[in-house]
């Protein structure tokens, strides 16, 4: 009976072996290592947690594959390095060399050894912690061996990240304010460091195994993407940035004791900048769109009747329909708009829009003293009010001349 077991188990272990000798597809992999869990492990009582995790860790492989659209083959070392990383992570004993860059707050034990050490924030002010404890607290005073302090710890902390460095130690600090872009200092202990080395090797900068770079403020300074400079970047939009600031002005400097051409503003604009500088140097500067009057999101309940500014405002839509000259297809198409931008309710059918559209054809179809119709004198207000004026202004010895449309405007009542 045991010699029988155990020349199954062998066979078994021969065929995954074999089967394991070529690439093949993620799908394949999981069946068979699902079958192998099967055959080689009961689920009990005491092991039934063990088995979920590794049939857990399979079924994750063959989602992975599928949520990717993964079909290609692969050997079974990828196989063993994917099961062994999941099933690590599971059982609590992943390993912290397998990730790639390892993020962590600055503190006892928490480093360890790297080909580069990275710490970050090393301000003056910033790091080590000072010690903020409250007027009550006897520490203040009356401080023991043993005593827990911050500014200790973190100084422990700074030199075990020193001595966990393999290679490199990058460190940064805020180097100029901002505020007033005054210069900032270092933390102490980066400046004991420092001098540490200084009087160890010397002044000479060669011997010294310390470089100090100081980064500008604009991630597309051309320095950046200067082979001569120490500093280097590898994004394609800041270096693109960056040569459009090295080009010539286009502009040609104005001939001695010649006027220089004016400078045409249109009136919309000004107004428009004024009214809304923000909104204009997104607009206009920065070449973003804002969300227009039509577009601004609807309220979360969802409107069953039009109040009267809205009604207002969807007849005012209906009504410019008309005087553009628009057939009803538009005018539909336009409703549709409106209903999904939740200016109209969308349980409207045909037959309210048909009588929203009648109702404004009506009414331009009225007569009034001195016209035909509505329609008529609003058709001949718009025409007049497409008429331009131009203005010339003089300022800082040159002309801007202010542009726009002669628009007619009734009193208010």
């Amino acid at each position: 009976m045991l010699l029988g077991k155990l020349a199954s188990f062998y066979n078994q272990l021969v065929e995954f072996a074999e089967f394991s000798s070529r690439s093949r597809p993620l799908a394949a992999w999981a069946d068979r290592l699902e079958q192998l869990v099967d055959d080689f492990f009961v689920s009990d009582n005491e092991t039934y947690r063990d088995v979920g995790i590794l049939k857990g860790a399979i079924r994750l492989l063959r989602t992975t594959g599928d949520a990717a659209a993964f079909d290609k083959s692969v050997p079974v070392a990828i196989i063993r390095d994917f099961l062994a990383g999941r099933l690590g992570e599971a059982t609590g004993g992943s390993d912290i060399n397998r990730n790639t860059v390892v993020f962590s707050s600055l503190r006892p034990g928490s480093s360890a050894p790297r080909r580069v050490q990275c710490l970050l924030g090393m301000g003056d002010g910033l790091f080590p912690r000072a010690e903020s404890r409250p007027a009550y607290d006897l520490l203040r005073t009356a401080r023991k061996m043993g005593d827990r302090s911050a500014t200790i710890e973190d100084r422990l902390a700074f030199l075990e990240a020193i001595l966990n460095a393999r290679e490199r130690l990058l460190i940064f600090y805020p180097a100029f304010s901002e505020e007033d872009n005054s210069p900032l200092h270092q933390s102490v202990a980066v400046h004991e460091l420092t001098e540490y080395l200084t009087r160890r090797f010397g002044e000479d900068a060669n011997a010294a195994p310390i470089n100090t770079f100081s980064h500008h403020l604009h991630p597309w300074h051309p320095e950046y993407f200067d082979k001569t400079k120490p500093l280097f970047s590898f994004s394609d939009t800041n270096r693109n940035t960056a040569e459009a600031l090295l080009e010539e002005s286009a502009v040609t400097p104005p001939v001695h004791g010649a006027r220089a051409p004016a400078t045409k503003v249109e009136v919309d604009d000004l107004v428009s900048f004024f009214k809304h500088p923000g909104e204009y140097y997104f607009k206009h500067i920065l070449g973003a769109e804002p969300i227009t009057r039509g577009d601004e999101l609807s309220a979360e309940s969802e409107p069953f009747e039009m109040d009267n500014l809205q009604t207002w405002h969807a007849r005012e839509e209906v009504l410019h329909s008309f005087l553009d000259g628009e057939d009803d297809s538009k005018r539909k198409a336009l409703l549709n708009r409106l209903a999904a931008n939740g200016q109209i309710p969308l349980g409207w059918g045909e037959e309210q829009r048909a009588k929203l559209i009648n109702e404004v054809r009506k009414l331009l179809e009225q007569g009034i003293p001195g016209f035909a119709s509505l329609s008529e004198a609003l058709t001949l207000q718009r025409q007049a009010d497409q008429r331009e004026y131009r203005i010339k202004i003089p300022l800082n010895g040159n002309d801007v001349e202010l542009s726009g449309p002669r628009r007619s405007h009734r009193p208010h009542l």
